[in-house]
């Protein structure tokens, strides 16, 4: 087991062993982090999408126009 590893190994072993679990961890987080990321962008998506079907597009013409007259 890991325990076992762990108790037997050298100390540059342990420190070994303890980074690459902490990569593992970290790598694992990341993914979830951009799982919800992803999802929190298509459920903006969504009721952008939702909006606009609902009260009218708006043209992308008229959207860069605006924009271009505040800069």
């Amino acid at each position: 087991t890991k325990q076992t590893t762990l108790r037997t190994a050298s100390q540059p072993q342990r420190c070994c062993i303890l980074c690459c679990y902490l990569a593992d961890r970290i790598q694992e987080l990341g993914d979830i982090l951009e799982e919800q990321s992803r999802q929190f962008l298509m459920d903006d998506l969504a009721i952008g999408q939702t909006a606009g079907e609902e009260n009218g597009w708006i043209p992308a013409e008229d959207v860069r126009q605006h924009f271009a007259e505040r800069i």
